[in-house]
């Protein structure tokens, strides 16, 4: 963030006894002092006509020496101390979400944290009604089953799939020329389908017991013994300091104001429709063997029905005819709502002085 990290506090507010102060007004106006002769003091006055510090649109003086000087303190400035082992220091808002600041103030752009404090109100997801498109019935071949004998009781060789596309199709050569190759087709697998639509999640707002926002200074300006000069901290933000670590942690005594905080974890949705065939559908098939690659030396033409057969010669390719009947009818189901909003167990801890 370009300023140091920050172990514990020590705030030094030093109302220094000095009888030269300087600061500079927004508007780049400044404002000297000097002691005269007698101890009388003279005064120039900037655009803002004020005694003591030149004010310029917005009123607060931009320190760019020790922000300790009576012009910074009148002003809210702070001097905090760096320490190694925490971050910032940064201004911190946590309150009512209604009231959270949309980005982090010009004199502290540097966003660092967004976190949430709970507990939350989460209504369940919102979930649009399932539906389910025209049905359709499709037809998956069943497996060709080899034998060594015409009952088709002694397997030669495990079964194996049928190509399932349409037209020639070539296939690990099997049979005989000579001997007699027993075999059945399982007739095939009818899947009815209809395509599911629907079921789009609708979140609704998520309201937490307090909303995070923590803004870093752009670059701090110099305190004596080398501490950080803050801005004072705007509207709506709460407190001078915070200094923040992951975890839940003990605040040190000089900023004892505890701030534990958490990130969001929102897993609500909806559950996926999906289409379930409550109409009967049915598929036939025959099944071509060609003792060629390309169709044309026709072996037997057996029907996938489980029925045990026996044909010649050697299989290296064949022709699956399926037929479909029926039709597909579906009901819906699905879309349902599924999750929660809760927080993600990263706990910060923001220490504060307030």
């Amino acid at each position: 963030m370009g300023y140091p990290r920050l172990a514990g506090l020590l705030i030094t507010i030093a109302l220094a006894g000095c009888a030269k102060g300087s600061a500079e007004t927004s508007s780049g106006t400044s404002a000297s002092s000097s002691a005269g002769t007698g101890g009388a003091t003279s005064t120039t006055s900037g655009s803002g006509g004020a005694t003591g510090s030149a004010s310029g649109t917005g009123g607060a003086p931009i320190c760019h020496g020790d922000c300790a000087e009576p012009a910074c303190l009148a002003a809210g400035y702070l001097c905090v101390e760096p320490i190694t082992t925490w971050s910032g220091p940064v201004i911190l808002f946590d309150g009512d979400p209604a009231t959270l600041p949309a980005a982090c103030p010009a004199a502290f752009p540097d966003q660092v944290y967004s976190g949430v404090r709970g507990p939350v109100q989460a209504a369940p997801a919102q979930c649009g009604a399932c539906a389910c498109g025209a049905g359709a019935v499709s037809c998956a071949p069943g497996a060709v089953h080899l034998y060594t004998n015409i009952q088709c009781t002694n397997p030669e060789k495990p079964p194996f799939a049928q190509p399932a596309g349409a037209g020639c199709q070539p296939i690990a050569t099997f049979g005989s020329p000579n001997n007699p190759e027993y075999l059945m087709v399982d007739a095939p697998a009818a899947v009815a389908s209809c395509p599911p639509s629907g079921g789009d999640a609708t979140l609704p707002t998520a309201t937490w017991t307090g909303t995070a926002l923590a803004c870093g200074p752009a670059t701090p300006a110099a305190c004596g013994g080398g501490s950080v000069c803050l801005p004072p901290a705007p509207a709506p933000f709460g407190g001078k300091a915070c200094i923040y670590e992951a975890g839940d942690l003990l605040c040190p005594a000089l900023y004892p104001n505890k701030h534990r905080l958490t990130g969001a974890s929102d897993t609500r949705g909806c559950s996926a429709c999906a289409c379930a065939s409550s109409s009967p559908a049915a598929c036939t098939a025959t099944t071509t063997f060609y003792g060629d690659t390309t169709c044309t030396q026709t072996l037997a033409t057996k029907s996938d029905n489980g029925i045990c057969g026996g044909m010649f010669g050697f299989v290296q390719a064949v022709i699956v005819d399926l037929q479909a009947s029926g039709t597909a009818s579906c009901a819906p189901a699905g879309g349902q709502p599924t999750g929660l909003v809760t927080d993600d167990g990263q706990v910060t801890t923001f220490c504060c002085v307030e």
